[in-house]
């Protein structure tokens, strides 16, 4: 069994199991991966229903590398909150305005306090949502997006149509986002559309959510693409400054 930590502590459990003589050989074949996950610190086994064996090592890599984990931030570390009410996240450079053209800012949230994960809600008087995500993502953006269409969109409005979201990015530029939409009628009788816009910024996911009626549909997905534009200046903008910090503290050392 093959184990993979991140630094000397990692290597120092990998040379306490590999010298146990009671664990039990196994086949190349057989072989599986136990690491610690960089970002959350907690240990990642490679099945659902772990063995006792693999519990057994998992845990004493988890002790071992328990430095890993990071500490929780504050709100006012993961988002700022300047004199007017305009949000933006620290870590990315996600940026959720009180205000943006007819909608306004309802709500914050902060998923994960490694400041990793977070997002805001906006509504308008026509009846829009729209909530902004950034966070970090394994998946590819069309694998995600997909899934998210199939196990959240979908089923909330099983009876539906198919749709799109109108994608305006000009092609001369770098942004590049993927869109998906369904159309249904709601609760009021009025034809509405559901759907999200996902792209990679800066090694940052970001999402768009969205909620609004087929009437606005052309008015409010040019304003969708226009927002995508505007986080890929932020986000991008912000780990350059991240990462302009970060070389000049190498310099420094």
């Amino acid at each position: 069994m093959a184990i993979i930590g991140k630094g000397p502590a990692a290597l120092l459990a990998a040379a306490l199991l590999t010298s146990c003589a009671s664990a039990p050989e196994q086949a190349a074949t057989d072989e599986a991966t136990i690491y610690v996950d960089a970002e959350t610190g907690q240990v990642v086994y490679p099945n659902e229903n772990p063995s006792d064996e693999e519990l057994a090592m998992g845990a004493l890599l988890g002790a071992l590398t328990g430095a890993l984990k990071p500490e929780p931030l504050e709100d006012d570390e993961i988002l700022n909150i300047d004199s007017s009410g305009n949000v933006s996240h620290i870590q990315s450079g996600l940026s959720c305005p009180k205000n943006w053209s007819q909608l306004r800012l309802l709500d914050t949230q902060i998923y994960r306090r490694d400041g990793q994960d977070v997002g805001c809600t906006y509504q308008d008087e026509k009846g829009a949502i729209l909530t902004l995500y950034a966070y970090r993502s394994p998946m590819t953006v069309t694998d995600e997006l997909q899934a998210i269409m199939e196990q959240v969109v979908k089923p909330r409005h099983p009876i539906h149509e198919t749709a799109s979201i109108l994608n305006l990015t000009e092609p001369d530029t770098s942004v590049r986002f993927e869109a998906d939409a369904i159309t249904f009628k709601g609760g009021d009788g009025r034809l509405m559309k559901s759907g999200l816009a996902l792209a990679d910024y800066g090694g940052w996911r970001m999402k768009a959510r969205v909620t609004y009626p087929e009437a606005i549909a052309d008015e409010f997905e040019r304003f969708l693409t226009v927002v995508m534009l505007n986080e890929y200046d932020n986000i991008s903008a912000r780990q350059k400054q991240l990462d302009s910090i970060a070389a000049d503290t190498r310099d420094d050392l």
